[in-house]
């Protein structure tokens, strides 16, 4: 879509890109200003590159320390993946540009598997034979 903009003005020309974007078409847009200098050239996506989100650092370390204890180190991994996944959980509630909460969920189920892995090595809890 080409929209020659003769006439108008800047905010004209972000209203029809508004109304262009909402309709969430990918093409991409290119604006073409006769009394200006330049040619400006907008992606369907122009419009939200000061709301960029960005991955939680705390939910990337729940799932890594949920993989690592999985693997390894169950007894030094399950606390520490446990605390960051509470830290992830209320920094994601907190901040809406901020991403993770699969990684975060992915990372705590994996947890919960490991304490119960752990719960019955170690005869713990349901799995004590003496209860």
């Amino acid at each position: 879509m080409v929209v020659n903009l003769d006439n108008k003005d800047e905010l004209e020309a972000t209203d029809i890109l508004v109304r262009f974007y909402n309709v969430d078409n990918p093409i991409i847009i290119s604006i073409i200003q006769t009394d200006s200098v330049s040619a400006k050239s907008f992606s369907s996506n122009f419009l939200n590159d000061s709301e960029k989100k960005s991955t939680d650092i705390w939910a990337v370390v729940t799932f890594a320390t949920a993989l690592i204890g999985f693997m390894y180190l169950p007894l030094l991994f399950v606390p520490i993946c446990f605390i960051s996944s509470i830290i992830s959980y209320y920094r994601l509630k907190d901040n809406q540009n901020l991403t993770g909460k699969g990684l975060r969920l992915t990372g705590a189920i994996i947890n919960s598997i490991n304490i119960l892995y752990l719960m019955y090595t170690f005869d713990l809890g349901p799995f004590n034979p003496n209860n």
